[in-house]
């Protein structure tokens, strides 16, 4: 199993400064870059790229934060409405996604309404080749962070429970989630793990998402190609790994997360369905 590493820190200026920060912000920059990148092969204003990505990337952050925090801990609102604008707190995968598209509508609203429709799927789509490739620091940050525990286990790739930390970690977990009475005796818990969730998803990000994305991005696609490709390999697997969860608010037996994945997921498959029948033979047959 993983051993259990408790997330590292370091000094600046007096400060505590958590590792998640700095991976966070690092796989801004390499998404900036990749969609830049990706800008430059579709001959694509790189100007008009930054600040469709920028409204995306401020947007999505603050709405990730405040559909957390709705979604998954109302009770915190209710208690302290100014829990909202604590936009350093915790954060949602899909409530970011989405927030970033509604990020991307307001630019087309503000700035990009000289772009055709076919030009802003284009753009979009630069953003969304270049997600998997951020996503692999986002997702080390929360295999860190272990802000996505999962169930108790004996599965090969958990993170093992030998150490005292880990123990009183999961037992916390398992505490706040109301399942204590759950747990096993303390020497057969020594034996098992813990699923981290955010750590599974870092590899299937290294190991599927990005390889995909680098292949399919051989070929020249139809623009809204890359939003489909991105949820379609993406909402499936995390609407999975969301029943490996400890204690997370459902509604009608289904986490947030999981009822974003059903609609991005039948997005995709609509999105799929129309660029296959609007694609032309030419098209399918250009390479980069």
């Amino acid at each position: 199993m993983v051993p259990f590493v408790q997330q590292p820190t370091f000094e600046i200026a007096s400060h505590t400064v958590h590792l998640f920060g700095p991976l966070v912000v690092f796989g801004v920059i390499i998404g900036i870059l990749v969609a830049r990148h990706r800008c430059k092969v579709e001959g694509l204003d790189v100007n008009v790229g930054y600040d469709l990505m920028w409204h995306a990337i401020v947007i999505g952050f603050v709405l990730s934060h405040v559909i957390d925090v709705v979604a998954y801990h109302p009770e915190q609102v209710a208690q302290n409405p100014l829990v909202l604008l604590e936009f350093w707190g915790s954060l949602s995968s899909f409530g970011g996604m989405f927030g970033g598209i509604f990020g991307m509508f307001v630019y087309f609203a503000r700035g990009g309404r000289h772009l055709t429709v076919r030009e802003r799927w284009a753009y979009v789509d630069t953003i969304f080749y270049g997600f998997p490739f951020a996503w692999i620091f986002g997702r080390l940050a929360c295999t860190f962070a272990i802000d996505h525990p999962g169930r108790i286990t004996d599965f090969p790739l958990a993170t093992s429970l030998a150490t005292e930390a880990a123990h009183e970690f999961i037992l916390s977990v398992y505490i706040e989630a109301g399942q204590v009475a759950s747990l096993p005796g303390d020497a057969v818990l020594a034996r098992m793990g813990f699923h981290n969730l955010g750590f599974y998803e870092f590899l299937y990000t290294v190991f599927v998402m990005v390889p995909t994305m680098l292949v399919l991005g051989r070929t020249r696609r139809t623009p809204g190609f890359y939003v489909a490709a991105f949820f379609g390999i993406y909402a499936p697997i995390r609407f999975l790994a969301d029943f490996l969860r400890v204690g997370d608010r459902t509604y009608g037996g289904l986490t947030f997360a999981q009822g974003a994945a059903v609609v991005a997921t039948v997005i995709a498959g609509v999105m799929m369905f129309r660029l296959k029948r609007d694609v032309t033979p030419s098209e399918a047959t250009k390479t980069l």
